[in-house]
């Protein structure tokens, strides 16, 4: 909004000075110097600009385009130097291919590890799901788990194996101990053997007698809807930030969000879980060849403890491929 300026009213000066504007003519500076200044009135019809002439002032392109290599990449060759003139679609440089190729190499040998490894994880679900029952020890199911992964090839583990019943389970990875399991009540169990130095991994959360309550049942199925939700968001281009909103929002409807204590997304590959992360803090966009773990969680909930339920995907060009099939399988359908 335009707002005058005047003095106040009771402003003293030293010196007044009036100035009739309509006494002051447009003045122009001229070629070839800024001095040459000669009033609009004499310039008017003097037509264009004469061949030679020239006029001081510097050239600014309108748009500027940088340039930057991928920072994983190394240049081989350079076609180009500064200054040169280039046209739309000309090749400035050259990536390394061989480097490229053994890069790539590598990430397909990483994610056959990874597979295998989680091969071994369904062995052991197995295993350990014929293990749990009512006064068992946790320790015997953690055994039959740990036996068939080293039959089958594993030199070692990313952690140690879960087995948390009843109260325990409100410990975010509770190891198997002598308790035994009782009648009614949950146990959170999980196992990550190790292929090579990759580990594979999974989660869930099962009733001790084979028989869920409802209420189990129907805690069991909010956390598979996460996972649903969770997995759908697994796609190039994906911020980490974004990846467990809808499932904390699902959450947030159904009570269950002052018992979120772990992001419902993280990576693997050393280890069992490890960076980057993902959920509130995580800034790290999902690209091709990338290893998640969906893993939806409970804890300290007043009546059922806390629960887990975990599988992997292998990040492709359109979304993902589950590291395990049948787990994958297992977990899309509600209980």
């Amino acid at each position: 909004q335009w707002v005058p300026l005047a003095p106040d009213a009771d402003a003293i000066y030293d010196e007044v000075l009036d100035i009739d504007l309509n006494t002051l003519a447009p003045l122009a500076a001229c070629p070839h110097s800024p001095d040459n200044v000669k009033p609009v009135s004499e310039l008017a019809g003097m037509g264009g600009i004469a061949p030679g002439d020239r006029f001081p002032g510097m050239v600014v392109s309108e748009n500027v385009t940088e340039i930057q290599k991928d920072g994983d990449k190394t240049i081989a060759e350079i076609y180009v130097k500064e200054g040169d003139d280039v046209t739309e679609g000309q090749t400035l440089f050259l990536y390394d291919t061989d480097q490229l190729q053994l890069e790539l190499d590598r990430k397909e040998l990483e994610v056959e590890q990874l597979k295998a490894s989680a091969a071994l994880c369904d062995k052991a679900y197995d295993e350990m799901l014929a293990a749990i029952k009512p006064g068992a020890y946790e320790f015997e199911v953690a055994a039959a788990g740990e036996a068939i992964c080293r039959k089958n090839g594993a030199h070692s583990f990313a952690c140690s194996c879960i087995v948390g019943s009843g109260a325990r389970a409100k410990a975010v990875v509770p190891t198997a101990t002598n308790r035994q399991m009782q009648d009614g009540e949950l146990v959170m169990i999980g196992i990550a053997p190790r292929i090579n130095g990759y580990a594979g991994t999974f989660g869930d959360t099962i009733p001790v007698n084979g028989v869920f309550t409802q209420r189990q049942k129907d805690l069991l199925n909010h956390m598979r809807e996460t996972l649903r939700l969770t997995k759908e968001m697994l796609k190039p281009g994906m911020r980490g930030i974004e990846i467990d909103v809808p499932g904390r929002k699902y959450y947030e409807k159904h009570g269950l969000a002052d018992y979120i204590v772990c992001p419902f997304a993280h990576s693997i590959g050393l280890m069992e879980a490890e960076a980057p992360f993902f959920g509130p803090n995580g800034d790290f966009e999902l690209v091709p060849g990338m290893a998640v773990m969906v893993d939806v969680s409970f804890f300290g909930h007043p009546e059922l403890h806390g629960g887990r339920i975990e599988t992997g995907y292998i990040i492709t060009e359109t979304g993902c491929e589950p590291m395990s099939p049948k787990l994958d399988k297992y977990f899309m359908t509600d209980l």
